[in-house]
């Protein structure tokens, strides 16, 4: 990936959940856009060599790794400051993590239930409200969330997680419209089926089944969702606010797009 976004280079960018997957993905490519990149998570373990495979990559930027509960307010608080403190400022956050725990909700026990929540809702809340103060001193700043095509065709038995994303999309449409004012920026993009681990019993089980419903018939790669990110970070968005971009090869742009292969 070359620099197409020299407007990133020095910038100062956030990821949670990234220490592997497609935050990982992300983080790999703000580093290669010639950002500085914070990288949340809160395995240790995976972050920390995470953290020292792309410092070794990419010795030119500056990688920090915090381990941080993004349910946990207080958590978040305390990784904000010290990621201000190590870089002098945040210009951009990727709202990346979250979990999915497979359950109807008739049987789905409620600590799931508020844990999948507190994640993929509350965690999105706690860390954008945190970098809030650092984007207004720079006058401005970027906040990418992350949503689901399942937002708008929920799955049975992935309700908790189908409900999360719907409702990131509108905190996402409420956050762009009050934190313009400052200068920020608020986006969402909403993946279809991306290769990780996330995805595994899919890819494993029902792959072709799933194809015939992907109209460019092939599945995302962690590289597909980067790009988009990295558009949406750069002054090539800057009239970009409050938006959903699929990223999901067309599954919700018709409802037969196998006929077209017939």
């Amino acid at each position: 990936m070359t620099a197409i976004y020299p407007d990133i280079q020095g910038k100062n960018a956030v990821v949670t959940g990234a220490s592997q997957g497609i935050g990982r993905n992300i983080a790999m490519g703000f580093c290669r856009m010639g950002a500085n990149v914070a990288l949340l998570d809160l395995r240790r373990e995976t972050l920390e060599r995470t953290v020292d495979e792309l410092t070794e990559e990419f010795p030119d930027v500056k990688i920090i790794g915090v381990s941080c509960d993004i349910s946990n307010p207080d958590s978040v608080n305390e990784a904000a400051a010290e990621i201000v403190r190590e870089l002098s400022g945040i210009d951009v956050l990727v709202n990346n993590a979250g979990i999915l725990i497979r359950s109807s909700l008739e049987r789905m026990k409620i600590e799931d239930w508020n844990r999948v929540l507190e994640v993929n809702l509350s965690g999105v809340l706690h860390c954008s409200r945190s970098v809030l103060s650092s984007m207004k001193e720079r006058g401005g700043g970027r906040i990418i969330n992350v949503s689901s095509n399942v937002a708008a065709m929920p799955s049975v038995g992935m309700g908790a997680y189908c409900i999360t994303k719907a409702a990131v999309e509108t905190l996402t449409r409420v956050m762009a419209a009050e934190f313009a004012p400052y200068g920020i920026l608020v986006n969402a993009y909403a993946p279809g089926v991306v290769v990780t681990e996330m995805t595994r019993d899919i890819l494993e089980s029902r792959a072709e089944e799933k194809l015939k419903g992907i109209p460019i018939r092939r599945f995302a790669n962690p590289e597909d969702i980067t790009s988009l990110v990295l558009f949406l970070a750069s002054e090539a968005s800057s009239y970009i606010n409050g938006t959903i971009l699929s990223v999901d090869g067309g599954m919700l742009a018709t409802h037969n797009p196998w006929k077209a292969w017939s």
